[in-house]
């Protein structure tokens, strides 16, 4: 499995190259030092940052099979810093078909508001870690953590400047986040006016109110909404339990529409 990471990732975000070759499994790929480049017919990327073992890697999910990770327009970045979940994305990668390898593609870093390294706090279940510290009021079991390893963290608009300029300003990608609490580190880090101006479409997982949390500092559906405010003009939230949510945002009606039903995988997968 190849790793986008392009040389300039080691100014942006000191020990990199260490953590690329020592908790991942792999090293930049010197095809991808100056510029990021994706499949000639690809128009459109879909960012899946906190992929886990994302959905969009697994050829069994009838997203895949059926829809926009089936399209050959569309290529998958999943952002996933923890060696547990890049081994799963990476024995998942060999069973696709070798049309969609081409078009799915890892970075070994945690997306966050800033580029540096941050303390990845490693929960009980690798789908629980997070780059923010386990709450004291924390009573779900998956999220405590056991312990605390440094990555690397780049924000997306970071990333974006490494983005074939062509490619980014079509408009129409799509970011998907689910960072265990750290959504809004993610879309701050990538900026509003980013947002605006490259995805049509944006799902993210927050908590509902001030109720029960699970990491320091998470993300809340009202801070969440009033950040992307003037970015897009049509929003949703939907519970998921008792005290969770997920947000979707779209450019237009037609494309929160679809985000809630095509992006809603992925965030529970």
């Amino acid at each position: 499995m190849r790793f986008i990471l392009p040389a300039a990732f080691t100014l942006v975000a000191p020990g990199v190259q260490k953590h690329l070759k020592h908790n991942a499994g792999g090293r930049v790929d010197p095809a991808q030092r100056r510029a990021i480049r994706f499949a000639p017919n690809v128009t459109t990327l879909v960012l899946d940052v906190g992929a886990k073992a994302s959905l969009a890697f697994q050829r069994s999910a009838r997203a895949f099979e059926r829809g926009m990770l089936g399209d050959p327009a569309v290529a998958v970045v999943a952002f996933e810093p923890l060696v547990e979940n890049i081994g799963w994305l990476q024995r998942n990668w060999w069973r696709l078909p070798e049309d969609a390898r081409r078009r799915r593609h890892v970075v070994p870093v945690a997306a966050g508001a800033a580029d540096g390294v941050a303390p990845f706090h490693v929960s009980r279940a690798p789908a629980c870690g997070s780059t923010l510290a386990t709450s004291p009021k924390n009573r779900a079991a998956c999220h405590a953590s056991r312990a605390a390893v440094d990555v690397p963290v780049v924000a997306l608009a970071t990333f974006f400047g490494f983005v074939d300029a062509t490619l980014l300003a079509r408009g129409h990608h799509v970011l998907k986040v689910d960072a265990e609490g750290a959504d809004l580190d993610v879309l701050r880090g990538a900026g509003a006016a980013n947002l605006r101006r490259y995805f049509r479409a944006v799902a993210i997982e927050c908590m509902v109110g001030d109720g029960a949390a699970h990491h320091v500092g998470e993300c809340r559906v009202r801070d969440a909404l009033a950040f992307m405010a003037d970015a897009f003009p049509h929003h949703k939230w939907v519970a998921q339990g008792s005290a969770a949510a997920n947000v979707f945002w779209g450019r237009t009606a037609e494309d929160l529409a679809w985000a809630a039903s095509a992006l809603l995988p992925l965030l529970d997968a």
